[in-house]
Parts: structure tokens; sequence; C-alpha cells
């Protein structure tokens, strides 16, 4: 979970909390009012299987953030990035020998 906002709807100085509730246990992680703390950033990772997530007040509130899947790999993380080509080693072609002039006789 990244950040909760009000919902710009919200009516003149509504208030909203937002709560996680883990293990029968419920924790506030945003208390919004309109007018004053209208968003709240946060650095949240929850478990969808264990965590539920609650509003409470007069206002609607507008949750954002993503998902992380339990399977990822590094290897697959780096699918969507173009692999870097290894550079080539140069061939360099044997040099000449300077071809020896003979004293003409």
């Amino acid at each position: 979970l990244s950040q909760a906002c009000l919902d710009p709807s919200a009516p003149s100085g509504a208030t909203a909390r937002v709560l996680v509730e883990s293990s029968g246990t419920k924790y506030a992680v945003a208390s919004l009012k309109e007018g004053a703390q209208e968003c709240c950033a946060l650095d949240l990772f929850l478990d969808p299987a264990e965590a539920k997530l609650t509003v409470t007040g007069k206002a609607s509130v507008h949750l954002t953030g993503y998902f992380e899947s339990e399977n990822i790999d590094e290897d697959d993380m780096d699918e969507d990035e173009p692999k870097a080509k290894k550079p080539e080693a140069k061939k360099e072609e044997p040099k000449k020998k300077a071809e020896e002039k003979k004293p003409e006789a």
C-alpha cells in the first residue's frame, strides 16, 4: 500500500481513517481530514490473504499501491529489460611482414 487520499468530492471538514486488520488486531495507518491532511504516503507490505482494509468516517478514500507476486525470481525480473550484448572481441588480422627487398644484382 503506497498512498491513501481523500476523495476530491469529500465534504468540507470530513474525516476518514484507514485501518488494517491482521490477526484480529486493527491498526490505524492513516487519519485524513479534508482541508488539512488529505493524503498520506505509506510504505506497507500486506498479505491480501491475511490483512483486511477498512475505512471509517464520513469521506471516501482512494488507496494506491501494487501487488508483488510471491513467485518472483531474479531471472524473471530481467526478462522485461533487454539484455546487454557482450562486446565482441575484435579480430585482428595478422600483420603482414614487410616485404624484404633483395638487392638487385
